[in-house]
């Protein structure tokens, strides 16, 4: 339900970051498409298309930061912060088999992928389009909502931490890419 809230309060495409709520989604749409559409329609005022990945406008990095801004939003969340929204921790928190798990690294989301199991394997990547210079970037945040994020990142670097302005803190785990695990899929953007 949460995805669906941040469809509906964004103008752009989502992108879905939990394969849990995904397989969901692929078995209401199979078992009963009317009574999914209807739901919609009752629930958030309009039909929220179901779209693959490869299909994503903008790409499903872009549509990853779209959600990841709309759902801090939602739950109160500073949208430049290092916080992670339940809906990117909900692969994790389940231990869905082959999901993706979300977390926070070194103050910045980062992912991994889950295995058969639902267990955490390599190491972390971080998501690039999910840093807050690029939600900046791409015009998903406000340049009032990024400069805290900014001054606690100055103020770290002052005093000589590694944290410094790079993706995760260190280079052994940058270059996540866009799409993080990879995912699922998303829906929104008329």
């Amino acid at each position: 339900m949460a995805f669906f809230d941040c469809v509906r309060q964004a103008e752009l495409p989502c992108g879905l970051p939990s394969m849990a709520a995904d397989s969901v989604w692929h078995a209401w749409m199979r078992l009963s498409p009317t009574g999914l559409n209807a739901f919609c329609r009752k629930h958030f005022g309009r039909v929220i298309p179901h779209v693959e990945a490869p299909e994503m406008s903008g790409g499903m990095g872009r549509a990853l930061a779209v959600c990841l801004v709309r759902a801090r939003r939602i739950e109160r969340m500073p949208v430049a912060g290092s916080n992670l929204p339940r809906l990117f921790a909900l692969d994790r928190m389940l231990a869905m088999p082959r999901g993706c798990g979300y977390l926070l690294f070194n103050g910045q989301v980062a992912s991994l992928a889950l295995d058969e199991r639902g267990r955490v394997i390599g190491v972390p990547a971080c998501v690039d389009s999910l840093t807050p210079e690029q939600l900046l970037a791409a015009g998903l945040i406000s340049e009032t909502e990024y400069r805290p994020h900014a001054r606690k990142t100055r103020v770290k670097g002052d005093r000589g931490t590694s944290d410094r302005h790079s993706p995760c803190g260190t280079g052994a785990y940058e270059g996540g890419g866009d799409a993080g695990c990879g995912g699922a899929c998303g829906g929104g953007g008329d």
